[in-house]
């Protein structure tokens, strides 16, 4: 995977860092961290047959956290993003699949090179930021959160693990592309994994999907 350095330099990215709150800080390296299993998850299991051709434009759409457009944390995650993914993907590279990825395919026509993905093409000047309350799409986005959001605060809540189960049944392909739990903690023990074995087992029970899905859970 590849991507050009930050046209700013990281003297300039690293001031503008430390402007920003430990909120601020927090909440866009959380972001891209989940955009990063965003991307890897997309790539494997929605780009081959008819989402193929999504691919050929791009558009990343963020919930636009303060109302001033532009504002310190947008500008600053646009460029921090492309180094971070760059960074992780020393250990965790985004693949390709051979059968699937061919050279006819669009990730690979135009959103590569010869060392792998070109991350700069993928992403730069496609990440736009929105007012949830105007775009149905990050509506959606936020009722889910909503409910995944409880079932993780709350493993032991039955009617918020419930909900967190019908979501991940009712989403694209089944439970084993959807369901996946990750920190972005590289300290986390055994303990982490075995709090949330209750959202594993509501899955498990499933009638509509009777193997055993426990073994599918995994900790990042």
């Amino acid at each position: 995977m590849r991507h050009e350095p930050p046209k700013g330099g990281l003297e300039q990215l690293a001031r503008q860092m430390d402007n920003l709150s430990s909120n601020q800080s927090l909440r866009i390296i959380t972001l891209a961290y989940c955009l990063r299993h965003l991307l890897e998850y997309a790539i494997t299991y929605m780009s081959h047959g008819e989402f193929a051709s999504s691919w050929e434009q791009l558009s990343f759409v963020v919930d636009r956290v303060h109302p001033k457009p532009n504002g310190r944390e947008e500008q600053v995650f646009a460029i921090a993003v492309m180094s971070w993914l760059s960074a992780w993907s020393e250990t965790m590279p985004l693949g390709l699949i051979e059968e699937i990825h061919t050279d006819t395919h669009p990730i690979v026509r135009r959103y590569c090179v010869d060392e792998g993905l070109e991350l700069g093409s993928m992403l730069r000047d496609r990440i736009v930021w929105e007012n949830s309350a105007t775009s149905w799409g990050l509506q959606i986005a936020d009722i889910s959160a909503s409910i995944v959001g409880k079932a993780i605060h709350n493993p032991d809540n039955r009617d918020a693990v419930k909900a967190f189960a019908r979501l991940m049944r009712a989403s694209h392909g089944d439970p084993a592309v959807a369901f996946h739990v990750f920190t972005i903690n590289p300290d986390a023990d055994r303990s982490y994994a075995d709090k949330y074995q209750p959202l594993v087992d509501a899955l498990s029970r499933d009638p509509a999907h009777p193997r055993n899905l426990k073994r599918l859970f995994r900790l990042r």
